[in-house]
């Protein structure tokens, strides 16, 4: 199938296969109906306190959102609910690849489609996973200082910062072969 070389649409198809487990047991449904509503709540009000309400042209749905309340039903209208649908959409597709422009993840969920992660808020479970990992040659961290930047490689960085796209682009790279001498390549 076609969506087995596309991680993103794999990772959305896992999930979705997981939405289907969960209905098909009803005793899960409302606690998992009410999760996904505190996620789209959550997401909302991170949408919001980050700049979203600037951005929102519709005076109803500015009102809406002034007015809603997670816990009164009678504050849930369809804009509401229909904005925080988008939201979460918006977390659960992945962020757009443009040669031109360095793209960031949105959240953890966005995120989540691409690698398996582990949130670490302490100092103790940093040490756990270094314990854990510590002895492992098959392994390879790389990271950066925010969650949200993308792994970029610097070749990628340069040439979306000096606009390469549709021009020659001659980089030289060293490589180091088996016997420690260094070789200059030009792509």
């Amino acid at each position: 199938m076609e969506y087995e070389a596309n991680p993103s649409i794999l990772g959305i198809v896992e999930k979705v296969k997981h939405l289907v487990e969960i209905i098909e047991f009803p005793t899960h449904k409302q606690k998992c109906i009410d999760k996904l509503f505190d996620l789209k709540v959550q997401l909302t009000n991170e949408y919001l306190r980050n700049g979203g309400v600037e951005k929102i042209p519709s005076v109803n749905l500015l009102n809406d959102s002034l007015n809603f309340s997670p816990h009164n039903p009678n504050t849930h209208t369809s804009r509401i609910k229909a904005f925080m649908n988008c939201i979460l959409t918006k977390h659960c597709t992945p962020p757009v690849l443009h040669q031109e422009i360095m793209t960031e993840y949105e959240s953890f969920i966005q995120k989540d489609i691409f690698f398996d992660q582990i949130k670490i808020d302490t100092e103790k479970q940093i040490d756990e996973l270094f314990e854990k990992y510590k002895n492992s040659t098959d392994f390879i961290f790389r990271g950066q200082r925010e969650a949200s930047w993308r792994l970029y490689n610097t070749m990628q960085r340069e040439w979306i910062y000096n606009k390469y796209e549709g021009k020659k682009f001659y980089a030289s790279v060293l490589k180091t072969d088996d016997r420690n001498r260094k070789t200059k390549i030009y792509l």
